[in-house]
């Protein structure tokens, strides 16, 4: 098996005379699988560069979300110019932290409604519908019940999982946000993890444990006792080059084997032909984690996906094009457009981006694990429908008001919209803030199941230079429609009481907003004097991403279809698995991170069993 290591390494050279271990697990997301892995087997786990989410303050403090954007721990991706977005480039955060993307996110706990995952068994991914996936949301999960949500129990919650969740105390603004969609007409709900779908508004349940602090899939699979471990290393601050093959090349061997990875320093200068480079090798299986980006570019560095991709980067071929094999590799990527309206409010949170209080709460937190950055202050949420909703979206002014709504949903029970209260200034990705001693109030809107889809792709076969993402936000025109008619619902629950009360609303006539780039722009317009070209023109402007994308090495139940088969194993090769949103064979409507856990501990005992 090669010597034990244990704790962090980030010298990959150091292990070039350990042999091999039973499995190697790549990408920042592995360690749900991993921790599993260990309990059997001497597993070597390492990311791209990265470090421990424990060495980042703001990584644990559920409020330092977004002063985690660019800086070393995101990979800071963006987007190809979009051209229904005014050729913006779409800034793209992504976690360069153990745990990835759930050490930097907004801690969203929520399942993909049942609808949506008994569609993925209807494409061909056999064994992966509700029923089968249930237990292992409620194995990964910690629960712990709240006195003002009883109807939240455990009779859809685990609780002796590892992963803490529960509810937070919510910022008064989420509760009038909630009560203002009930008396517009949008059902209360009790909890958006039921058989019976999110429909509905009530509070968001947090991945935050009961001291304060985020609960990541670094915190909570990756305690010190297991880092401790002798058969386990995990390597830090390194890329994958690519992954190695017993028969690479071989193009008489239509099912070569994956036996390792090779390596480089992430602090060495990335220049290709400079870089020391090196080997590690896998007795069992190699699995890949590292994402609905890293993932494919790793695929294609090491040879496998399209013929017109691989052709233009220089990559050499390593699995021949049969039935479609490879071909789907960084192909049918999703992601969630969101658009956020800003109002002006008499209460919000701003106050952190400028208080003198600021080293006061912080240390409050880091003391007591209470204060007010204990907290994502994303509480109040509603999913709905827009065939449902009709009367909250219809204007005079739309053309769409009587025009039929396209259903792109997985069943009735499935939602299209989501809409996200956020109790402080949220727009361009929080990277404009509120200038000093203002007050914003925040509703994110997101379209959940768009029909645009847009591509993984790479430069070259050097993973130094970063992958090409093409998510071809609105190129049809039904995922326009549906914000524009999102947007329209906004303005309608904003004006709606009790949450109308505590907003500001400037008078048009009096103080007219002609700034579309102002951040109050949409606020402060009259809802019927607005067109939907009025509408169409802000969202270009300002759309943004809600950090989902998916689906870029889709499950399917042939290589004509997708990458992976229903256990996750790369069609064609051998050894090879992957687990993270890529595999997703399309986009849910949903949060993906409490699914993509969940499909881990199921990975884990397909493969232990």
């Amino acid at each position: 098996m090669g010597s034990s290591q244990s704790h962090f390494v980030t010298d990959p050279s150091s292990l070039i005379d350990l042999k091999e271990w039973d499995y190697i697990v790549v990408g920042a997301g592995w360690s749900q699988v991993g921790r599993t892995l260990i309990n059997r087997w001497q597993s070597c786990l390492f990311d791209r560069p990265t470090f421990s989410s424990e060495d980042e303050m703001f990584s644990r403090i559920p409020a330092g979300m977004t002063r985690l954007f660019h800086t070393k721990s995101d990979w800071e991706y963006y987007t190809s110019p979009q051209s229904a977005l005014n050729m913006r480039s779409v800034y793209w955060p992504r976690g360069k932290l153990l745990g990835g993307c759930s050490s930097i996110n907004a801690m969203m706990y929520q399942r993909a409604p049942s609808q949506d995952l008994d569609e993925w068994e209807g494409l061909g991914c056999s064994g992966w519908n509700a029923m089968n996936l249930a237990p292992y949301y409620r194995k990964a999960e910690k629960f712990t019940p709240n006195l003002l949500h009883p109807h939240t129990t455990h009779e859809h919650h685990g609780d002796s999982g590892l992963w803490q969740t529960g509810y937070r105390e919510p910022h008064p603004n989420a509760d009038r946000f909630i009560a203002s969609c009930v008396n517009a007409g949008i059902p209360s709900k009790n909890d958006f993890n039921t058989p019976e779908g999110p429909i509905g508004t009530t509070h968001m349940i947090s991945f935050i444990d009961q001291n304060g602090r985020r609960s990541s899939a670094s915190t909570a699979y990756l305690s010190p006792a297991v880092i401790a471990r002798p058969n386990l290393t995990i390597l830090l601050k390194t890329y994958t080059l690519k992954l190695l093959f017993s028969s690479a090349g071989a193009h008489d061997d239509p099912n070569p084997k994956c036996i390792g990875v090779e390596v480089a320093s992430a602090e060495v200068p990335p220049h290709e032909n400079e870089t020391p480079r090196y080997k590690l090798f896998a007795k069992k299986e190699l699995i890949l984690c590292a994402g609905a980006i890293n993932t494919p570019q790793i695929l294609m560095a090491s040879g496998i996906g399209p013929d017109d991709v691989l052709l233009k980067a220089g990559i050499p071929r390593l699995v021949p094009d049969a039935e479609g094999l490879g071909t789907h590799v960084g192909r049918n990527l999703s992601d969630h457009l969101m658009a956020s309206a800003v109002f002006r409010s008499k209460d919000s949170v701003d106050y952190l981006n400028h208080s003198k209080l600021v080293l006061l709460y912080l240390l409050q937190h880091a003391l007591f694990g209470t204060g007010p950055f204990c907290t994502n202050y994303t509480d109040g949420v509603a999913f709905l429908r827009l065939d449902a909703t009709r009367e909250l979206w219809r204007s005079n002014l739309s053309s769409l008001s009587d025009a039929p709504v396209p259903d792109a949903t997985s069943g009735p029970d499935a939602p299209d919209i989501e809409l996200i209260s956020i109790p402080t200034t949220y727009f361009r990705a929080g990277s404009i803030p509120i200038e000093p001693g203002g007050k914003s109030f925040s509703i994110l809107l997101i379209h959940l199941r768009p029909e645009s889809q847009g591509s993984i792709t790479v430069q070259s076969g050097n993973v130094f230079d970063k992958a090409i993402c093409e998510p071809n936000y609105l190129e049809s025109k039904v995922d326009l429609q549906a914000l524009v008619r999102g947007v329209r619902i906004v303005l309608k629950i904003a004006r709606t009481k009790p949450l109308s009360d505590h907003l500001v609303f400037v008078d048009p006539k009096e103080k007219p907003n002609n700034d579309m780039m102002n951040m109050y722009w949409l606020a402060d317009q009259d809802p019927e004097t607005l067109t939907d070209k009025d509408i169409e023109n802000w969202i270009r402007l300002h759309a943004e991403t809600l950090y989902h994308p998916t689906s870029t090495a889709r499950m399917a139940g042939s290589p004509s279809k997708g990458v992976v088969d229903p256990s996750l194993r790369v069609f064609g090769v051998q050894n090879l698995r992957i687990c993270d949103a890529s595999v997703f064979p399309n986009q849910i409507a949903a949060h993906p991170t409490a699914t993509i856990i969940a499909m881990a501990e199921r990975l884990a005992d397909l493969i232990l069993t």
